[in-house]
């Protein structure tokens, strides 16, 4: 059984006896770690195809929402994403790099920066 729900304005993660309501705003990004205390019974790229269309797989085991980031960059043939509040950039994979780049200017400029 998926432990996640996703409804227009959020997404519903459920475990054992907690359950999470997560507005979609809020969420800066998702991460794979090896010591979770929760557990997605998904795989990130299907979490990713369920997310509005300004989240993004960054690489193999980060998405991230782009209405935080600031700074997308190229240092030594590796690209790199900073989102605010956040204290290290996001390495990009090759794979990735295209799709955030188009989705960032996309946002920004939807925002008018």
């Amino acid at each position: 059984m998926d432990n996640l729900i996703f409804t227009s304005e959020s997404v519903i993660l459920y475990e054992r006896k907690r359950i999470h309501a997560l507005k979609y705003e809020e969420i800066i990004c998702i991460t794979t770690v090896e010591s979770l205390q929760m557990f997605i019974q998904m795989s990130l790229s299907k979490v990713g195809e369920l997310l509005p269309d300004y989240f993004c797989l960054c690489n193999q085991s980060t998405i991230i929402n782009l209405t935080y980031a600031y700074l997308y960059e190229e240092h030594n043939g590796h690209f790199f994403v900073s989102l605010s509040a956040m204290l290290e950039p996001f390495e990009v994979s090759r794979r990735c790099k295209r799709n955030i780049k188009n989705k960032m200017l996309y946002i920004n400029k939807n925002r008018g920066l």
